[in-house]
């Protein structure tokens, strides 16, 4: 039986780029050790070299990197590149696979460096301002990944720490209040390159002039050296000739980077070694180099031991502006900080020794140096095992490509390409779709080895993923069809980003993508039959944006039933019903305010211009900002938020009167920086500022986040102050807090129909606290002194849960428990526990709370789920449960301390 693979697809970060930089500190790191006192001659003139470039670029505008810590009132020109970072592990082979070795790529990290005229290259660390990466990163992205500032400022050179990335270097040049004045692009040399320099052969735009700068096609010859880098204590296992033959093939190896280059672009691209000059570089054998360090390297991260390497590697081999690519393989002992490999600045990677004899891992690399992301499937952005930008895990040696979408950006099959507009209605393509193994065989004009699908914001792109020839080696998916999606140049990404296979499919099978990129219209994908023309396999694919049945209609719009007309258009034939979204709230279907706020929250947002504070304000986010009526999450747009970078930032609405508080919406920021907004607590306070419920939130809010204040035991809580308060030390920034529930008029001394013993217990409990001053006791109490700890705090009166105040129980560490005897049997309606607060509330979680009966039944039996806030409250709903006892007990293993325990209820 054929399978159908359908994927979900995965939201990806797609790299960006930069150009305003506020008044925070810009750090950039890597850079090169202290001089060593114990360094060879041969080393300390390189050092000495290494200061007099450095010192060449403060005349050039550049200013002199200071390692003394001092500053430096001056300036630095930088060349500011992507630098991506891939963390992996090797696999030793078993019987299963035949004994031979996989490669796991686990993670990946992009991050910006900065180049120096001095060829040093520092990563960049914001200080947590997130909006100016995101601009770097914005003006990157507007020139095709390369971008100069003149960075003044305050300077200073220095060992440093930051916010937790992976860091290639421990030296930073650090720039404290400074700003970013763009350079144009100097038209000389090639010591930094980009996938459009001018200097790079065969770069520019597509042949095919389409003029809508959507590829970059990467043709003609690169010339790459390797360099073998040794120290002191410790070297790279593999000799200068292995190296050779597993880049180059220079004895034989058949698959390699230069090999599988030639292979894939079918003679359009190479990469290959400078000849042998014996007489001008006598160091430089068959492509490779071999540079001594006369220092210890063990603990010295991966980018100090490149730019350690680099004024030895240019006495060797000259200006490297000469050469397109520079790989360096890094001896045991330099740290990648669990990374494997590293590319950066458009020509420059780094290997962990013998990870870089692998072809798999090399074209990787060489793949970010000519402008590919990474490809993924589902949320594994290794995922993708058809090409070489992905593998989360691979074969060492396979014979691959690239996947659809590289490949068009590489522009090595445009003459083999079909592209066609599906944002405009009534386009078709029927053909035969083959892989990029038959490319040289096929015949223009009768087959194509990609179908390029335009959208409006994303783009899909189809092969046949036959596994022969160039493409033997493929990890999955093999001789079926595969779609991949991807930015398109619309959405400013860049033309080589991340992709994420969506579908893969088999002779005879189809996949609807409804309503693709929001046309109203679906994309209908059919492989009708595979043959084979001659020794060309293909299939044949129809692609659709007419519908053919009502079904393809269906879900073209978020709980509309689509009608397929005579003319493959379809048109709304009604709603769908249990469907969050048809402007009907159905109680039936678990539809309620918290669960479906578009349908069924129809009281107004009581936020709404309400007066708004916040713990502070910078960049003009004022507090108001979050209940004007707008969710434009967009910041430069005027309407969102945003403190200072402090403690605990908190923003507060005032509803003006109590109300019984139902949900909670919160609109996050979407411009940059959404990761700000988690680990934090929603909160409602009384009139009088008093804590009634509090709700933790620690994920990161995508677009909107509901929170709610009902459960099973109540419909809200009563309240008037709703305060959004962070736990970490982030800016706090909201595009719109909107607040739904309804108005009460608890403490007039009646229970009105809305309110009941759990949302009013003032009005509606009709007996005093039952618990109070009663007997209680607990699992243990531990010897600290008289009366503290003891179980009788928790019904003394006083719900202070500092516990220096000398009110708040606690046990030992174990499974523990805390009772109170209510005197005689009562028909118990309400509990209210009120937690620790001057620290460790989180003991209190996991817990059951439980009503017993008088010779100790469980009569009622509440389980809270997670970490308690510093109240809980429980309606025992109608009718209450008749008992006598009332226990609490913890979760295993952990300690139990409470402030009060209140009970309401009637005598029976």
């Amino acid at each position: 039986m054929k399978k159908q693979h359908c994927i979900q697809t995965a939201v990806a970060a797609v790299v960006a780029f930069a150009v305003v930089l506020s008044d925070h500190p810009v750090v950039a790191r890597g850079g090169i050790d202290a001089p060593q006192p114990n360094f060879e001659a041969r080393n300390a003139d390189a050092r000495g070299r290494t200061r007099r470039i450095a010192a060449a670029s403060s005349e050039a505008g550049g200013a002199s990197l200071d390692r003394t810590g001092e500053e430096d009132d001056s300036h630095f020109d930088c060349d500011v590149r992507e630098a991506t970072f891939d963390y992996g592990e090797l696999v030793p082979g078993t019987s299963r696979d035949g004994g031979e070795d996989t490669f796991r790529l686990t993670s990946s990290e992009t991050v910006l460096h900065c180049f120096l005229p001095s060829k040093e290259s520092f990563e960049m660390d914001f200080g947590g301002d997130d909006e100016a990466e995101e601009m770097i990163w914005a003006a990157l992205r507007k020139n095709d990944g390369k971008a100069r500032f003149r960075v003044g400022g305050r300077a200073k050179m220095g060992k440093i720490t930051g916010s937790g990335k992976k860091r290639v270097g421990d030296e930073a040049l650090e720039v404290s209040g400074g700003t970013f004045e763009p350079l144009e692009d100097r038209s000389e040399g090639k010591t930094l390159r980009s996938n459009n320099n001018s200097k790079r052969k065969g770069l520019g735009l597509n042949a095919r002039g389409t003029g809508d700068h959507r590829h970059l096609t990467v043709l003609g010859t690169r010339t790459a050296i390797v360099v073998r880098v040794g120290a002191l204590d410790s070297t790279v296992p593999a000799t200068a000739p292995e190296i050779s033959d597993a880049v180059f093939g220079a004895h034989g190896d058949p698959v390699n980077l230069k090999a599988r280059m030639a292979s894939c672009s079918y003679g359009k691209f190479f990469v290959d070694r400078p000849p042998n000059d014996s007489e001008t570089y006598p160091d430089l054998v068959d492509g490779v180099v071999e540079v001594f360090l006369p220092q210890n390297i063990a603990g010295i991260k991966s980018g100090h031991v490149v730019n350690l390497a680099t004024p030895l590697l240019e006495e060797a081999v000259g200006d490297l502006g000469q050469y397109d690519f520079v790989m360096f393989i890094l001896p045991e002992g330099a740290l990648f900080d669990g990374g494997v490999a590293w590319a950066s600045g458009g020509w420059k990677s780094a290997y962990q020794h013998n990870v870089g004899l692998y072809t798999w891992v090399q074209m990787h690399e060489i793949g970010h140096n000519i402008g590919l992301a990474h490809s993924g499937e589902g949320d594994n952005s290794y995922g993708d095992g058809t090409g070489y930008m992905g593998g989360a895990k691979i074969k060492l040696e396979p014979e691959v490509c690239y996947n659809p979408l590289k490949s068009s950006y590489l522009g090595w099959y445009a003459d083999r390409e079909s592209i066609l507009d599906y944002s405009v209605v009534d386009t078709s393509f029927r053909g035969k779709l083959i892989g990029h193994a038959d490319y040289e065989d096929s015949i223009q004009g009768e087959h194509s080895v990609i179908l390029h699908a335009k959208g409006p914001d994303k783009d899909l792109y189809f092969t046949y993923n036959r596994k022969k020839g160039t493409n033997i080696g493929t990890q999955e998916y093999g001789d079926l069809v595969t779609v991949v999606e991807g930015e398109n140049w619309v959405s400013g990404k860049k033309p080589g980003g991340y992709s994420v296979i969506r579908a893969a499919l088999d002779e005879g099978e189809s996949h609807i993508f409804h309503n693709f990129g929001n046309t109203g219209q679906p994309l209908v994908v059919n492989v009708e039959a595979m043959g084979q023309d001659g020794s060309v396999d293909y299939a044949m694919v129809g692609v659709t944006n007419l519908c053919a049945t009502d079904d393809h209609c269906t879900d073209y719009d978020q709980c509309l039933v689509g009608t397929c007309s005579a003319s493959g258009l379809c048109t709304v034939a009604g709603i769908l019903m249990a469907c969050c979204g048809n402007g009907v709230c159905e109680a039936t279907a678990g539809e309620r305010c918290s669960t479906c706020p578009s349908d069924c929250c129809n009281t107004p947002n009581l936020a709404l211009n309400k007066e708004a504070s916040q713990s502070s304000t910078d960049k003009y986010g004022t507090p108001d900002r979050a209940v004007d009526g707008n969710t434009d999450g967009d910041f430069p747009n005027g309407s969102v938020t945003h403190t200072m970078n402090e403690p605990q930032n908190w923003w507060m609405v005032d509803l003006g009167e109590d109300y019984l508080v139902n949900t909670v919406l919160i609109y996050n920021r979407l411009d940059c920086c959404q990761s700000r907004l988690q680990n934090f607590d929603v909160q409602l306070l009384d009139a009088n500022m008093a804590l009634v419920g509090s709700l933790y939130h620690e994920n990161a809010v995508d677009v909107m986040s509901i929170v709610t204040f009902e459960d099973d035991m109540r419909d809200g809580r009563i309240g008037r102050f709703i305060q959004i308060k962070l736990r970490g030390d982030k800016v706090l920034s909201l595009a719109e807090v909107e607040v739904f529930g309804a108005k009460t008029s608890c403490g007039n001394g009646k229970c009105d129909p809305n309110e009941s013993c759990g949302t009013c217990p003032a009005d509606c409990c009709i007996s005093e606290n039952l618990a109070l001053n009663k007997i209680a006791s607990q699992s243990s109490t531990p010897e600290r002194g008289p009366a503290l700890g003891v179980a009788n705090l928790a019904v003394d009166g006083n719900t202070d849960g500092d516990h220096n105040a000398g009110h708040v129980t606690y046990t030992r560490k174990e499974c523990a428990w805390w009772q109170v005897d209510l005197g005689s049997s009562f028909n118990v309606a309400f509990i209210r526990i009120s937690n620790r607060v001057d620290c460790c509330m989180d003991r209190l979680k996991v817990f059951w709370v439980k009503v017993l009966s008088d010779d100790g039944e469980v009569i009622f039996g509440f389980h809270h789920p997670g970490e308690a806030a510093e109240i809980v409250e429980i309606r025992l709903g109608e009718g209450g449960a008749k008992g006598r006892f009332v226990r609490i007990e913890n979760s295993c293993d952990n300690f139990l301390s409470l402030a009060e325990v209140e009970v309401y209820g009637e005598t029976l």
